[in-house]
């Protein structure tokens, strides 16, 4: 009988590809929270510009919040294929 040598070597290349498969989910979350908080920041500081104190900051959420959610359909729609 054979004895089988583990080096960790096969063990870090599963590793490695399940951080591959993941990585475009793990891509979704950074884009969604990235892109309401860039556009929410972007909507506070015009509120400070115009005096329309929360209106262009929740627009900016919401529109942040928006593009997320259309990263994400996309991404859903290329690994569907």
């Amino acid at each position: 009988m054979k004895s089988v040598k583990s080096d960790g070597s096969s063990q870090l290349r599963g590793t490695a590809s399940s951080f591959q498969k993941a990585a475009p989910y793990i891509n979704i979350s950074y884009v969604l929270i990235a892109s309401m908080a860039m556009l929410g920041v972007l909507g506070w500081w015009l509120d400070d510009q115009f005096l329309t104190k929360p209106l262009l900051t929740v627009l900016g959420i919401l529109g942040g919040l928006f593009l997320g959610l259309y990263n994400l359909y996309k991404v859903v729609k290329k690994l569907e294929k």
